[in-house]
């Protein structure tokens, strides 16, 4: 069963995991790890080539030490791009 496809709000939360993962100093191995995917998969989170689900990024949002809300700023912006 195939998700939806990306859109450019994936794309805008996508950066926006990346961001907080690297000012937190985590590899992307150790935010994959602590959501049970592989690297490859969360690469795809970061590109927004592949829609994040709410529980993965709640998972980010505790390892970054990062608001839920930081990734969905600016989101509805992307949206009207």
């Amino acid at each position: 069963m195939a998700g939806k496809p990306a859109t450019a709000v994936d794309v805008r939360i996508g950066e926006r995991i990346s961001a907080a993962r690297i000012r937190a100093r985590l590899t992307q191995r150790t935010v994959a790890a602590a959501i049970g995917i592989s690297t490859a998969q969360l690469q795809k989170y970061e590109k927004g080539t592949n829609r994040i689900i709410a529980i993965a990024l709640s998972i980010v949002a505790q390892q970054t030490g990062t608001p839920i809300e930081y990734f969905f700023d600016g989101a509805h912006e992307a949206k009207a791009a």
